[in-house]
This record gives C-alpha cells, sequence and structure tokens, in this order.
C-alpha cells in the first residue's frame, strides 16, 4: 500500500496536473526511481481516467442527439 502523500502526488501526476520535475520535487527523489507498484498504480489512474472521459463523451453526444431531444419531448 502506498502512502497517502505518494498517491496524491501520483495522481496529480496521472492525470497531468503536474510535470516529472513537480513529482521529483514532491517526493524527493528522481521520478526514474518510481517503484514497479507506483508505475502500476499511475498507469490504471490513467486508464481509469481515459476511461471515465470516454463514457462523459459518450453521455454528452447522447444528450444533445436532436433524436433523443424530439423523442424525450413526445412522452
Amino acid at each position: 500500500m502506498l502512502p497517502e502523500k505518494t498517491t496524491q502526488v501520483l495522481d496529480m501526476y496521472a492525470l497531468g496536473a503536474i510535470g516529472p520535475e513537480d513529482v521529483e520535487y514532491l517526493l524527493g527523489r528522481p521520478v526514474e526511481s518510481l517503484t514497479e507498484e507506483e508505475l502500476t498504480y499511475i498507469g490504471c489512474l490513467q486508464k481509469d481516467y481515459d476511461a471515465w472521459l470516454i463514457e462523459q463523451q459518450f453521455l454528452e453526444e447522447e444528450s444533445i442527439n436532436p433524436e433523443i431531444i424530439n423523442n424525450e419531448s413526445l412522452n
């Protein structure tokens, strides 16, 4: 289990809010020293976030689809 401070830094890094130099500063060690567990954590978070973005885009497209809007107004 990763320490809370580490996961907070890795969260921001995985989502693109901070860069590698920020990770190094906040964790006090080079990015190259990230463990396999930390790298896996970053990869999983990025994958989950990408899937969430795709889902949000799909939901947005559905909500503005004229056919759906017309069907809802008829009910």
